[in-house]
């Protein structure tokens, strides 16, 4: 529980990763925080981090929430590498599903319906070559390919602006669920209680950006924050895309902007399950077999997807 206290001090990482190795215990901790030494190195409130501590370690441990720090062999290697990567992280679910192949998916929280479509199916097929999505739980686009992955068995990874107890959007604790429940992880920096504060996003964003080698960007206006996690993707080396659904389209001109600047464009999954030497298979659905009606109504049960002119089964 000390990496849990130290991350709550303010300071850069350097400067916690050496005191977390000093090894003292929390009680030692406490007293060396009175010191005029510490308190200008990081700028020390004592009281208030140590209220939230109390807090925050009995959310812990009621929750099941499992932490892992920089200096942990848990803590994801991609993450670890970005500039400014978080000192620590709250984990609700599997921790190893941090460490496994994933792709970042990103978009409005107002698609068109092609671009719902287009973010399940990259979602779904990612799912198949058993590769998970990263992405940020929000309305939309990350809702979307986040539900695909759960349906081929993506372990899929959601980044939270706020507290790993505090679900944002409330409409989405039902995708936060069953993303748990299909053995992926919800994560945050964020300590618990922590609200959804708008200048919390950009600092979520890095995260989603950083857990993963390659970035999608399926749908985003000139304003979207999906650009703002293009940006520190591809200022830490990541490989950006952008779907053709967001590409000449006056409603998006943010993934315009990014595919005029070079970002490479992408119409599905393919490219980015040929970087992981995966195959793509889908067990295509034989609709003449049933009526228009009950085609309809399978789509609508979720039972199959039209893709291309074709069908197939989820």
């Amino acid at each position: 529980m000390t990496r849990v206290l130290i991350s709550l001090l303010k300071g850069s990482n350097n400067s916690k990763i050496a005191l977390l190795n000093w090894g003292y215990s929390l009680r030692e901790l406490s007293h060396l925080c009175e010191t005029d030494e510490l308190k200008k190195e990081f700028n020390l409130e004592k009281g208030h981090a140590f209220s939230r501590f109390s807090l925050i370690e009995k959310g812990i441990t009621k929750g099941n929430i499992k932490i892992t720090s920089l200096v942990d062999s848990s803590y994801p290697d991609n993450l670890k590498n970005i500039y400014d990567p978080p000192f620590l992280l709250y984990v609700r679910g599997n921790l190893d599903s941090l460490k496994k192949d994933l792709v970042s998916v990103v978009g409005t929280r107002k698609p068109s319906l092609r671009g719902l479509h287009e973010s399940f199916k990259l979602g779904m097929d990612l799912g198949r070559g058993n590769i998970g999505v990263v992405s940020g739980l929000a309305l939309g686009i990350d809702s979307a390919s986040h539900k695909g992955n759960l349906v081929t068995g993506g372990e899929s990874v959601a980044v939270l602006g706020s507290g790993v107890d505090t679900i944002y959007p409330k409409s989405n604790k039902a995708l936060a669920g069953d993303l748990l429940q299909s053995n992926g992880a919800i994560i945050s920096e964020f300590p618990l209680g922590e609200s959804p504060l708008k200048f919390n996003f950009p600092k979520r964003n890095r995260v989603i950006a950083g857990l993963s080698n390659s970035l999608i960007i399926v749908q985003a206006p000139t304003k979207s924050g999906s650009l703002i996690t293009g940006d520190f993707a591809l200022n830490n080396g990541r490989s950006v895309y952008v779907h053709s659904v967001g590409v000449n389209d006056k409603k998006f001109l943010g993934s315009d902007k990014y595919y005029k600047d070079g970002a490479k464009k992408i119409d599905s999954a393919l490219p980015l399950l040929m970087d992981f030497n995966r195959e793509l298979y889908i067990p295509e659905f034989d609709s003449s077999q049933f009526s228009s009606q009950e085609i309809i109504k399978l789509e609508l049960d979720g039972a199959i997807i039209k893709y291309k002119g074709c069908y197939f089964r989820l």
